[in-house]
């Protein structure tokens, strides 16, 4: 460069800064001007375009970067004096428009035609990449959903045979083993009739188990009640008289908190006692309703509760922890004629309410059922409750049992279960292919019962014992049989699918869990699922 390059270029720095480099491009443009190789047009245009940048361009810098030593002397004049006029939002407005009329003027350049072509460009080239993405996500996802039910399909097939109609007749004509997926063979353990002959000890000894019913008894009577550990008789005298003692306890606490009253009477339960609370003339009940935490505290109580006013009753209820809480058999709720003359086709025993009768729900009317709570607060009494009431009022011929047990430890103990449609599912993922089973089950069962006109599975099994001819859906048998297209498989038999641990079972294959699940709670209660 030389010391007249560093001197020259140190002055066009010092006068316009970064602009400086458009000086040499200018004079090159007068050079090929000057050798007849650019026309005169084109010299005006791109030397009126240079001229402008070296105007905009450095109070353009000193806007934009006051402190960069990039304005020069020029930048930092124009640039001060367009600052102090304007501030720094409106010299930025300014240069702007000043540079889109300056390209305007020298390059023809249409600013709207230019954004107009390139959103189109952009949005072309974006709407060609979706909507490749959309059908590539497209077709991988209708493939999973195709090998998935083909999978589920397959499972099921594999896994899950047809329900098989019960014949009434008795005897053991007929008998065929179960095949693989099917029922459990419960009396696989079993020995057949014809046992040694002798006295009874001989039997005993040579017949382990001779003692347990063969496949035909399970699957046609009810499992005897004695198998129950009845409930063991209490003396309550003693609590008697603790409820008496509490009662005055109650009224003279309630004396200190300047509220009168005596009690009415009383109503024991096997965990809490309501205590019927009258109080004096003049006392408002709301006196009483806001006293539960102090009562607590003034008892050494855990919690009270209370009813104010108790219904149809003129008198406010306060309900106290029993000294002793009774345990509830389960054997008592079933002798209970609450259980026995309930008219529901899926009795539940679920315990006693406050006034210690058998308190029994009807799972047919219910869509689902959620047990939840504490660990320690008895969901699994509650779930092997549900299962004993159930297996105490129907045989298999009418309840058939699905179970998923992903802890392997629950319900373990149903294995050899006469009720159950399919082993113990233990895997999260056969656990996906039973529900799906069960939607294709209510499915099937929607279709049969269009096809004979009936809205639930009550209205289609009183039609099957009344000995009415019903149709089926897909035609069986051979050709030239009248009887093809009768339906005689005899009556459709509950099916309760038991989840255990659905927490984890969502957090596992929640995407094959969760749409078949909500399935059946939405749509399978009618058809008896």
């Amino acid at each position: 460069m030389g010391r007249v390059g560093a001197v020259t270029a140190d002055g066009l720095w010092a006068a316009v800064g970064a602009a400086a480099v458009l000086i040499p491009a200018l004079l090159m443009l007068g050079g090929l001007r000057a050798l007849g190789w650019l026309g005169r047009e084109s010299v005006l245009r791109f030397g009126a375009l240079g001229i402008g940048l070296l105007l905009f361009v450095p109070p353009g810098l000193y806007v934009l970067a006051p402190n960069s030593q990039c304005d020069g002397w020029l930048g930092r004049a124009l640039g001060g004096l367009l600052v102090s006029a304007l501030s720094w939002l409106g010299s930025l407005l300014l240069l702007s428009v000043l540079m889109v009329a300056l390209s305007v003027v020298t390059l023809g350049w249409r600013p709207i035609r230019a954004v107009g072509q390139g959103v189109a460009l952009g949005g072309g080239v974006v709407g060609r990449g979706m909507g490749f993405l959309v059908g590539r996500w497209a077709r991988w996802r209708s493939e999973r959903t195709r090998r998935a039910e083909e999978a589920a399909v397959l499972w099921t097939e594999a896994n899950i045979a047809p329900i098989e109609p019960f014949e009434r007749e008795t005897g053991d004509e007929g008998l065929e083993p179960g095949h693989p997926g099917s029922t459990p063979d419960v009396s696989s353990h079993s020995h057949k009739s014809d046992a040694p002959t002798g006295s009874p000890a001989q039997a005993e000894a040579s017949d382990p188990f001779a003692d347990r019913a063969d496949k035909r008894t399970l699957e046609t009577t009810l499992p005897p009640i004695d198998l129950l550990t009845p409930g063991a008789r209490v003396d309550r005298s003693h609590m008697d008289e603790e409820l008496d003692r509490l009662g005055q306890v109650l009224v003279e606490k309630l004396r200190t908190f300047n509220v009168e009253s005596h009690i009415g009477g009383r109503t024991t339960g096997p965990v809490v006692t309501q205590f019927e609370v009258v109080p004096a003339p003049g006392v408002k009940v709301n006196r009483i309703a806001n006293l539960d935490a102090d009562l607590a505290l003034a008892m050494k109580a855990q919690s009270i509760r209370i009813v104010a006013p108790i219904p149809g009753k003129g008198a406010v209820g306060v309900e106290i922890p029993n000294p002793e809480a009774a345990v509830v058999q389960l054997r008592e709720i079933l002798e209970a004629k609450e259980f026995r003359g309930a008219r529901g086709d899926l009795p539940l025993a679920l315990g006693k309410d406050l006034t210690g009768r058998a308190y029994v729900a009807d799972l047919a009317k219910m869509p689902h059922v959620l047990i939840a709570g504490a660990t320690g607060s008895g969901k699994s009494v509650c779930i092997n409750t549900v299962i004993t009431s159930l297996v105490y009022r129907h045989t298999p011929e009418t309840l058939r049992l699905l179970m998923i047990d992903p802890k392997m430890v629950e319900l373990s103990t149903y294995a050899e279960l006469p009720h159950l449609r399919h082993p113990v599912v233990t895997d999260p993922r056969d656990a996906a292919g039973v529900l799906k089973w069960a939607v294709l089950e209510m499915e099937r069962r929607y279709q049969l019962f269009s096809a004979n006109h009936v809205r639930s599975i009550t209205e289609f099994n009183q039609k099957i014992e009344a000995g009415v001819v019903l149709r089926r859906v897909q035609v069986e048998g051979e050709e030239g049989d009248e009887d093809r297209g009768i339906y005689d498989d005899g009556v459709l038999p509950y099916i309760v699918v038991v989840v255990d641990e659905l927490a984890d079972l969502m957090m596992t294959v929640q995407s094959e869990v969760e749409k078949p699940l909500s399935q059946l709670a939405q749509k399978a209660r009618a058809i008896g699922i």
